[in-house]
């Protein structure tokens, strides 16, 4: 399988081939880092869901087209449900 993207930012084409990827259950997470020219994977963590959670529910134009009124408390969650999963395995 292909992932084929293109950014505002970079708007040329990219692919990403799904065997490049290791889906093992060993394998530390990644992410697609959108921000770069080429196709590149960052570190995947608490903080960088943060991040882009934030970034999405702050963003004006969704706040307004939704009515959002998120809270700093409700990103948080959000941003965190990943890091739940992970615990709950170990249950």
């Amino acid at each position: 399988m292909q992932l084929h993207f293109a950014t505002s930012l970079y708007p040329d084409w990219k692919t990403v081939q799904d065997g490049a990827i290791d889906f093992s259950p060993e394998a530390a997470p990644q992410a697609l880092n959108l921000q770069q020219p080429a196709v590149s994977y960052v570190p995947y963590d608490l903080q960088l869901n943060h991040s882009v959670a934030e970034s999405f529910f702050r963003d004006p134009g969704l706040r307004e087209a939704f009515g959002w009124s998120i809270t700093e408390e409700m990103i948080h969650f959000f941003a965190a449900i990943p890091e739940y999963y992970s615990d709950a395995k170990d249950l």
